[in-house]
């Protein structure tokens, strides 16, 4: 009966240590601020599906990368406090943005080149031919061609 109750009262002892133990490192793990210049999301196999950084010029940004580790999305806020979304295809380029310009919001669709082929918004475009830059405004749709030619446009 000594033995039992001796044994009963070393697992109440151990338990309560495991339960402080426990207690303390989660408290030890909770931090109202956790600084860092660089932030990996870690998957179960070890692989990173998403980064959160500051490039070195300041622009922060979080991107997102696919299985093959090819960047999928990335969002982003430029020097110029303009933030930009970006969405890649398979080998990383960027296909298609949305940013907010001081003259306002642009939705940018590109071809395999990284050329604009289509744009939304407020835009800038220039006459191959004369060198003239037409600034767009925001209710504006201009189709290019692959030399970035504009082919129609409206307004």
């Amino acid at each position: 009966m000594l033995r039992t109750a001796i044994a009963g009262f070393v697992g109440v002892l151990v338990g309560a240590a495991v339960v402080g133990v426990a207690t303390s490192q989660q408290k030890e793990l909770t931090a109202k601020v956790v600084r860092a210049e660089r932030f990996e999301v870690v998957d179960a196999k070890g692989e990173v599906p998403a980064v959160l950084a500051v490039r070195e010029d300041g622009t922060p940004y979080l991107a997102l990368f696919d299985a093959d580790e090819e960047v999928r999305a990335i969002l982003a806020v430029l020097p110029s406090a303009t933030p930009d979304l970006y969405l890649c295809d398979a080998d990383g380029k960027p296909r298609a943005s949305l940013a907010v310009w001081e003259d306002g919001p642009s939705l940018r669709l590109r071809d395999a080149k990284g050329k604009d082929r289509a744009v939304l918004g407020t835009t800038s475009t220039k006459t191959i031919k004369t060198g003239v830059v037409h600034q767009r405004p925001e209710s504006s749709l201009v189709l290019l061609d692959k030399d970035g030619e504009v082919l129609w446009s409206a307004p």
